[in-house]
């Protein structure tokens, strides 16, 4: 669920999202590649990655399951992106959002890593969809 909100924030932002100062010093071409391509496929990313979780999350464990969280551990990569490059631009009018990032971030990707572990697991013992339960 936190994804909705990162998804839903990102249609806000390039209105709302920055400072006017910032907002000025990108030439007209570059602001409206950055604001409009960028943060709303980001928002696009971040509402399909909510889907698919909570669609997954309703089901029996599955290979697909298994594949989805896989690809979706890039958050741990996501962290060490954040730690390496802060954002050191106010955003909402939040100075430091790194440091409102990094717990968001963490939990994400440890869930992920949680569902993938869970998922093989579930794999080894034969609780897949499909095949009967091993007692």
């Amino acid at each position: 669920m936190v994804m909705l909100g990162v998804g839903i924030g990102h249609v806000f932002l390039p209105v709302f999202g920055y400072a006017p100062s910032v907002v000025e010093k990108l030439e007209p071409t570059l602001a409206n590649h950055f604001y409009f391509l960028t943060t709303y496929s980001l928002c696009a990313f971040f509402m399909t990655q909510r889907g698919l979780s909570l669609w997954l999350a309703r089901r029996p464990a599955s290979t697909v399951a298994r594949q989805v969280a896989a690809v979706l551990i890039f958050w741990w990569w996501r962290l060490v992106l954040e730690m390496q490059y802060p954002v050191e631009i106010a955003i909402f009018g939040i100075g430091e959002l790194t440091k409102i990032m990094i717990p968001v971030i963490i939990p994400a990707a440890a869930g992920y890593t949680l569902a993938l572990l869970a998922g093989s697991i579930a794999a080894k013992q034969g609780h897949e969809r499909g095949l009967p339960c091993r007692e």
